[in-house]
């Protein structure tokens, strides 16, 4: 008994975590769905109106139950061909905004009811001349293929499939042997779209998974190569991707740009006093406060060491400098809180135009020649540099 018990707990473990990545994945699938239907619908829309062109041009009735017969597919095929038009048009709509998840997912249900009451009504006018029950198995394969499901709703759908085709046949087909027949030709053809569909959903679900793990690792590989490992902020290679962009931009008429390269006053006396542990959490805080400060106005990125660099797209030069002297002033009054340590540190800066015409390093050399001169005028202070020295 004990034993059983184990078996159930497994059961219920593997169950739950089924349903919790099938839940993880229907949003995807269902938008899938619904672009895949946008081809579909139309091509269902063609097949009813050459089915009518065929029957009113090529058919010509000689019993009344034929001419029942041609009456009753027609008018399902046009029946058919006016809902694909209106289907189409909603699904090109909905293509053309983002769609919620319910929408879609109502969109996606009616599409697969309206396919499976076009097959079956099909099969059930079709029992009066004919055994035929083909376009049974068309709809179920088409929902298989075409509309995928998470398990228990695809175990829903051929099961009310299943139970109206039955019921359908039971009142069309009147013949003992071959209502049997068709029953289980019926049961066949559910099993088999039952199938398609369960399959479409398990291979559905690993390439979405797959997918996913994909891109995290495409984004863990990104955060090594464009991010300081240590502040979080983007590194240099990141940053002057940023700037050749920047440069680009500033060929247009007005348009200026700056930097502001910053370095920490004495930071090695940090690492000495503190030891290094503590000196990369002062680091890690100036580069959230740095964030902070400069926030959407530019891009933050650690230059290597204690040095830092911003890039100010579309900022003058004297906007640049008051950004600097309040970033340069705010750093200097607040306390760094690292365990039980408080710690002040100050910063100089050097800022300089991000010139037209010119490659990034020429801007560089004058930012650095301003931070070299704030540096030796005493430090905490913010210097410039227009043109080379």
């Amino acid at each position: 008994m004990s034993q059983l018990n184990v078996y159930f707990k497994k059961a219920k473990l593997h169950f739950s975590k089924e349903k919790k990545l099938n839940q993880s994945v229907e949003d995807e699938v269902i938008a899938k769905n619904v672009s895949r239907l946008v081809f579909l619908i139309p091509v269902v829309g063609v097949v009813n109106l050459a089915h009518i062109f065929y029957f009113i041009i090529n058919f010509t009735p000689t019993t009344l139950l034929e001419e029942k017969w041609v009456t009753g597919i027609v008018s399902i095929h046009a029946v058919s061909a006016v809902i694909a038009l209106v289907l189409s048009l909603a699904l090109i709509h909905i293509n053309k905004k983002k769609a919620t998840p319910l929408c879609l997912k109502i969109i996606e249900n009616f599409v697969a009811i309206f396919i499976l009451m076009l097959g079956i009504s099909l099969v059930s006018v079709d029992q009066y001349v004919t055994t035929n029950i083909t376009p049974f198995l068309v709809v179920c394969t088409v929902l298989g293929l075409f509309i995928i499901k998470r398990p228990p709703a695809t175990i829903i759908q051929y099961s009310i499939a299943l139970v109206s085709f039955f019921v359908l046949m039971s009142i069309f087909q009147i013949e003992p042997a071959i209502l049997a027949t068709n029953q289980l030709n019926g049961i066949t053809f559910v099993a088999i779209g039952l199938c398609i569909s369960l399959l479409s959903w398990h291979s559905e679900r690993s390439a979405i998974l797959q997918q996913r793990k994909i891109t995290e690792q495409q984004h863990k590989l990104e955060a090594i190569a464009y991010y300081d490992n240590l502040t979080g902020l983007i590194n240099r290679w990141k940053w002057l991707q940023y700037v050749d962009v920047e440069l680009d931009k500033n060929h247009f008429p007005g348009k200026e740009s700056c930097i502001l390269l910053l370095d920490i006053d004495f930071f090695k006396q940090v690492n000495d006093q503190y030891g290094h542990p503590i000196g990369d959490q002062v680091l890690k805080q100036l580069a959230h406060i740095l964030k902070n400060e400069v926030g959407s106005q530019g891009d933050t990125a650690r230059w290597g060491g204690e040095e830092f660099i911003i890039l100010l797209p579309g900022v003058s030069l004297s906007k640049s400098i008051e950004i600097g002297e309040q970033i340069r002033q705010y750093i200097a009054k607040i306390p760094f809180y690292v365990e039980n340590y408080q710690i002040h540190i100050t910063i100089s800066l050097g800022a300089t135009l991000l010139e037209k015409h010119c490659d990034f390093m020429h801007a560089y050399k004058r930012a650095d020649q301003a931070l070299y001169m704030a540096k030796n005028n005493g430090r905490n202070r913010l210097e410039y540099v227009v043109n080379p020295a």
